[in-house]
């Protein structure tokens, strides 16, 4: 039988092997085959890189993904400007209406205001 610990030992094994992950911010702990990550990536893909990689260690029953995501700064620049520019593009062309709208960025906060025709 599989002890909590040697589970933990595989799974951040598996974890290590995969070329984009960083072991070392990932902490893993079992109980009873239920995997439980910690720690911190700078993108959701590698949190969910890491649960893919602990589903295929034998014995484990569950993943919880507890890892936070925190972006650098230049991932935060990037991702708010793409987010303000599509949600401002879509609102102001929203039903064919083009200019019915004003989009503001405060600290990760985009407000979109404006009228629109309502049947």
């Amino acid at each position: 039988m599989t002890t909590d610990k040697d589970l933990e030992r595989k799974v951040h094994k598996a974890i290590k092997l995969e070329p984009m992950l960083n072991a070392a911010k990932i902490k893993v702990t079992a109980t009873e085959g239920i995997i439980i990550l910690t720690g911190i990536v700078d993108c959701s893909s590698k949190k969910n890189k890491a649960e893919d990689a602990t589903k295929q260690v034998e014995g484990v029953f569950a993943v919880i993904k507890k890892a936070e995501v925190k972006l650098n700064q230049k991932a935060k620049r990037i991702v708010k400007k793409t987010a303000f520019e599509k949600l401002n593009d879509y609102w102001q062309n929203w039903n064919g209406t083009k200019n019915i709208a004003k989009g503001k960025d405060e600290d990760g906060w985009i407000t979109l205001a404006g009228e629109l025709n309502w049947n």
